[in-house]
């Protein structure tokens, strides 16, 4: 079995309880030889024709370097983030039969059907953390918060889910960070106009989530920044979801007072325009560059359909019938 460069192994992990479970993760807390810490395990990743080379290797890859190129540069140290401990690749589920069975069913089966077996990183526990919120607002926290990334962004490594759910506060530990990273595209040496123009659009869907917050916060409900909490924000949409917010205020759209929890998103229907809900139903470029060589090989075909069916269609048969019918 591979193993990250820190040396861990299935002998140095212990499973303490599941702490939450999607179709996409589970993420445990565990006892890593004499530490506390959390570990993510993902389903092994399915190569597509689709993945661009920022997402080659799949939400664990893209997580996984973006914990190491920020501990290297002193996030952990700094404490801006969650300190990284290491990784297991190629974990094979029958030789660790514990972890298999506190994995439930729906989302075993689908680390079942991928051809790669899972991979786990672990990561510092933080039992007392919270999102930002109305209830914990600070100015200094949001401006703490907005210094760390833009460390991040100049560390080379986009975000790309700066949504409020990964704004963490410790008030016990006087610290605030950022966490989860597996959408986080990590740069090379040269960063590309596109990726460029996503570093820029963060940063500015960070500051206007942080001065929709505080205005709500002077307010006392939470109504200019409930989209932030709700909807998911990609810095590639920034312009058009800017134009959108702008649009709900002019018409006096009012939103849900009550603060964000995952009881009220079960009940509570976001409100969603026209705009949001052609930004849902896209394909994005940025995330699936393969798509556009496939869009390219679908209207190639498409066009060398019409040309074959013009081509059939002026034989000499077809065209005396044409004719007959014109006549007719």
């Amino acid at each position: 079995m591979a193993k990250d460069s820190l040396k861990i192994r299935l002998g140095d992990v212990t499973i303490l309880k599941k702490l939450k479970e999607s179709q996409f993760s589970v993420i445990f807390k565990v006892r890593l030889r004499d530490t506390i810490c959390v570990m993510k395990v993902w389903p092994g990743h399915t190569p597509s024709k689709f993945d661009s080379p920022e997402t080659r290797g799949g939400p664990f890859r893209m997580e996984l370097k973006a914990y190491r190129r920020l501990k290297a540069k002193g996030f952990c140290e700094r404490r801006e983030i969650p300190d990284f401990y290491g990784a297991i690749t190629n974990i094979q589920l029958a030789l660790w039969p514990k972890l298999r069975d506190s994995i439930g069913y729906p989302t075993l089966k689908v680390f079942d059907k991928q051809k790669n077996p899972p991979n786990a990183i672990f990561i510092e526990y933080i039992p007392d953390c919270e999102q930002i919120s109305l209830s914990n607002f600070s100015r200094q926290y949001l401006l703490e918060l907005r210094r760390i990334l833009t460390e991040i962004h100049l560390a080379g490594v986009l975000h790309h889910d700066p949504a409020p759910k990964n704004m963490m506060i410790s008030r016990k530990q006087k610290r605030v960070f950022w966490m989860d990273f597996d959408r986080a595209q990590t740069c090379g040496k040269r960063i590309s106009k596109r990726h460029q123009s996503w570093f820029e659009n963060e940063d500015a869907l960070v500051d206007e989530f942080m001065e929709f917050l505080t205005q709500d916060h002077e307010r006392g409900e939470l109504k200019l920044a409930w989209s932030f909490y709700y909807d998911g924000m990609h810095p590639e949409h920034y312009t058009e979801l800017q134009r959108d917010y702008r649009a709900q205020q002019e018409v006096g759209n009012t939103f849900p007072t009550t603060q964000p929890n995952n009881s009220s998103i079960a009940q509570v229907s976001p409100p969603e325009s026209s705009l949001k809900r052609k930004l849902r139903e896209e394909d994005t470029e940025q995330e699936h560059a393969g798509q556009e060589h496939a869009g390219q090989d679908s209207a190639r075909d498409e066009e060398t359909g019409r040309v074959e069916a013009d081509q059939k269609d002026t034989t000499p048969e077809h065209v005396h019938k044409k004719r007959t019918v014109d006549k007719k």
